[in-house]
């Protein structure tokens, strides 16, 4: 299922979370975060993506953090208003980790090399009994002590996203420099395609699919002030998000 159409978009004051908080529970669940690199050309010092402007992006170095993943239970789910002001407010479920770990499907997730790209990454969460899940929060803040940033090239504390690079415009052979340093956050609330629920019983596997050329889906940089810049690159790889199951 794609990602709702709202996304909310603020600075953090900090995070919170017990990263020693011990989980139980009977069903396992299995978050997969990966990447879909349709539209993307791979080059011998990074790779590059020509948008629907005809804008050329070429990527040498970059970071994104998803911070982390969780089930939205079925009863939270608002309209579209309510959930754009859970992102606003200081509630533990709606910045999933941030200030307190608030369900046992939350999981943390990388500091995630852009250059060269991985495949992803995997992790593991077992859920209480009598659950119910709709929907999911994924999750894309700056690293803090929770996340291990210590491959990055570049300083990664609090920040949400890095990229080095170039730019060229429709048409032109004139590289324009790309650099993208941003403590923005962003996120968003993703229907699942059924419900997860502990009483089914078994195991479940929820994969999150980022889309790698959504990054820069209509921006023309020329146009953008930095921040605007910033604001839109994250906004357009939370909203690109999908989500599939595999399960009982």
């Amino acid at each position: 299922m794609k990602a709702a159409a709202w996304l909310g978009l603020a600075l953090l004051a900090g995070c919170d979370s017990d990263p020693d908080l011990q989980p139980e529970g009977d069903l396992s669940l299995r978050w997969k975060v990966e990447w879909d690199t349709t539209g993307v050309t791979t080059t011998a010092d990074g790779w590059e993506v020509t948008n629907g402007r005809g804008v050329t992006f070429h990527v040498t170095r970059g970071y994104l953090v998803t911070y982390g993943l969780q089930l939205r239970p079925c009863e939270t789910t608002t309209s579209t208003a309510s959930r754009l002001l859970d992102w606003l407010r200081p509630v533990p479920l709606a910045w999933a980790g941030h200030g307190g770990l608030s369900d046992q499907s939350f999981v943390y997730g990388e500091v995630e090399p852009l250059v060269p790209l991985t495949a992803g990454f995997e992790r593991e969460a077992l859920l209480p009994d009598n659950a119910s899940y709709c929907s999911i929060h994924y999750l894309v803040a700056r690293a803090d002590t929770n996340l291990d940033a210590s491959a990055a090239t570049v300083p990664m504390d609090r920040i949400t996203l890095h990229l080095d690079g170039w730019w060229s415009a429709a048409g032109s052979e004139t590289q324009t420099p790309l650099a993208i340093h941003t403590e923005l956050n962003t996120g968003s609330y993703i229907d699942l395609e059924r419900p997860v629920s502990t009483a089914a019983g078994g195991d479940e596997t929820v994969v999150v699919t980022r889309q790698l050329a959504a990054f820069f889906e209509d921006l023309d940089p020329a146009a953008l002030s930095e921040v605007r810049l910033a604001q839109s690159l994250l906004l357009n790889i939370a909203a690109a998000a999908t989500v599939t199951q595999t399960g009982p």
